[in-house]
């Protein structure tokens, strides 16, 4: 049974990747819109429904985080914050912004929830020194990316606004994960790594304002689109995993 749980959950990651590059290239199809609006949470909730079949209550926090990030995936899934203004589904108006707005605040509890649990789960074995390190790992690895974006990107107001709270939650994750692979690397701990690194990622590229329609920004996008699905994946794979790595 866990074979056959494992068999679909790939298949669904391989159509699911599928769907996003064919609706990169084709962003004014609304069946593609649709199909990966749909897709994407499902996988979210398919793997959620894995890792509670291969771990039980052991696996009750990494369930949780991935039924929140499927929730924010139903919220932010053909928003212009992922596909630009261009793209089709992009001009709800104010319920747009309403639920982007829920979905973002659903990642960042994500971020908070997960980089926390890290941060708590090590307290026992921590030291100034490893704190102070991860505290300036994490600083440079979301502060700098996030300054170098405001800086050259030129984000619009409401756009800095966002970047800026959403970093914050970032910033926890990343201290978490840096403070548990300090002190004995478990699998939330590199889910964690795995996920700063996507999400900084997306916060670059949300604030960047690359342009599709030129040949250098349309190669960029596809690259970022490429790697952050890649990381995503691997991401909600860790979850899946015991909680102790050998």
């Amino acid at each position: 049974m866990a074979d056959l749980l494992s068999f679909f959950w790939w298949f669904w990651v391989g159509t699911n990747f599928l769907i996003q590059l064919l609706f990169f290239f084709r962003d004014q199809n609304f069946g593609l819109f649709f199909a990966k609006k749909v897709s994407t949470p499902l996988l979210l909730f398919w793997s959620a429904g894995v890792a509670w079949y291969s771990g039980g209550e052991s696996h009750l926090f990494p369930v949780g985080i991935l039924l929140l990030m499927g929730l924010g995936e139903l919220g932010i899934e053909g928003s212009k914050v992922v596909q630009g203004p261009e793209s089709i589904g992009t001009t709800l108006g104010r319920w747009e912004n309403l639920r982007v707005t829920v979905a973002g605040i659903l990642f960042l509890l994500v971020n908070v929830l997960l980089g926390g649990y890290l941060f708590w789960g090590s307290l026992d074995v921590l030291s100034p020194i490893v704190v102070m390190v991860a505290t300036f790992g994490a600083l440079v690895g979301v502060g700098l990316p996030l300054i170098l974006t405001l800086r050259f990107g030129c984000p619009a107001r409401d756009v800095r606004g966002q970047m800026i709270g959403y970093s914050l939650g970032l910033f926890l994750l990343a201290l978490g994960s840096f403070v548990n692979w300090s002190t004995g690397l478990t699998s939330l701990g590199l889910a964690g790594l795995i996920l700063t690194v996507s999400d900084t990622l997306v916060l670059v590229r949300m604030g960047a304002g690359f342009d599709k329609s030129s040949t250098r920004g349309f190669g960029v996008l596809l690259g970022f689109l490429v790697v952050i699905l890649l990381l995503y994946y691997s991401f909600m794979c860790v979850l899946k995993l015991p909680p102790t790595l050998s």
